[in-house]
């Protein structure tokens, strides 16, 4: 359990929502996300990056995964979530879950440093 503790605070954590988004909001959904991403986190302390996966199966099926250093997430995470909320808010029809994840980059084991993208102001 230690171990699980020091992950939590020293590596990147990930805050990750599944939903089903709005039949009207598909055209948008993408785009919109991160326009409210970068509006909301952009300068937050800790944000690292983000996604926005979109099934190929049912284009209503929609996740949303920021990465945040983990410290950061950890000390915050109620009110990360309650943006993250707000984010998804004009896009969601119903939220299937949000929860939190360790990450563990799969490049990272190959010697690549910069798995994760910093994003572009």
């Amino acid at each position: 359990m230690e171990d699980r503790r020091t992950e939590l605070q020293e590596g990147v954590a990930a805050l990750r929502a599944d939903f089903v988004a709005k039949p009207e909001a598909l055209e948008n959904v993408r785009e919109g996300i991160e326009a409210r991403v970068r509006s909301g986190w952009s300068e937050e302390s800790g944000f690292l990056n983000g996604m926005v996966l979109v099934s190929d199966q049912e284009a209503r099926l929609t996740t949303l995964i920021t990465f945040w250093k983990a410290g950061a997430l950890a000390q915050d995470r109620e009110n990360k979530v309650r943006w993250l909320r707000k984010i998804l808010n004009p896009y969601l029809d119903r939220c299937l879950s949000v929860q939190t994840n360790c990450t563990y980059f799969l490049a990272a084991s190959q010697g690549q440093a910069n798995v994760l993208p910093a994003p572009s102001a």
